[in-house]
């Protein structure tokens, strides 16, 4: 997800555009970290974006195992689904898409929510709306402007 501090994102819902601003992004790239008793490798992302009626924060805690990934929204949990070639949202085609689900979506508001490379959450569904981004050009970050954050063993 390109997304770095202070970055606005908009999202339509039958033409009510909501603007999510990024509060908070993360990036944890290290060789080694203390784990239990243990050291491992880690590379993890973890952002947060929020407006006045959407809180959504995605945890990625290994960049080479998708399927330990969360995402938060409004206290929801959504877990890794699937990760798809293409999908076509809103009439557009999107490549590269990942697909979290509520595994309570009988008793959760927040149903799915489609990421796709290089731009970032696309589409926002739930029981009653369903969020699609305004702005869906590919969103480049440059590498120079990251701030790592890395603990040792």
């Amino acid at each position: 997800m390109p997304y770095q501090k202070n970055d606005k994102i908009a999202f339509s819902n039958n033409n009510i555009i909501d603007t999510l601003t990024v509060t908070y992004s993360e990036i944890n790239h290290t060789d080694k970290i203390k784990f239990g008793s243990k050291c491992i490798c880690e590379n993890s992302y973890v952002v947060n974006i929020s407006s006045a009626t959407l809180d959504v924060t995605a945890m990625f805690y290994d960049a080479k195992n998708i399927d330990q990934s969360e995402i938060e929204i409004n206290n929801e949990y959504l877990t890794f689904s699937e990760q798809v070639n293409s999908a076509i949202i809103n009439g557009k085609t999107y490549i590269n898409v990942v697909i979290f689900v509520n595994p309570n979506h009988v008793s959760g508001i927040f149903q799915q929510v489609m990421i796709a490379r290089e731009i970032g959450i696309v589409a926002i569904i739930s029981s009653e709306d369903y969020w699609v981004i305004t702005d869906d050009s590919q969103r480049q970050v440059e590498p120079s402007q990251i701030d790592f954050v890395s603990s040792n063993c």
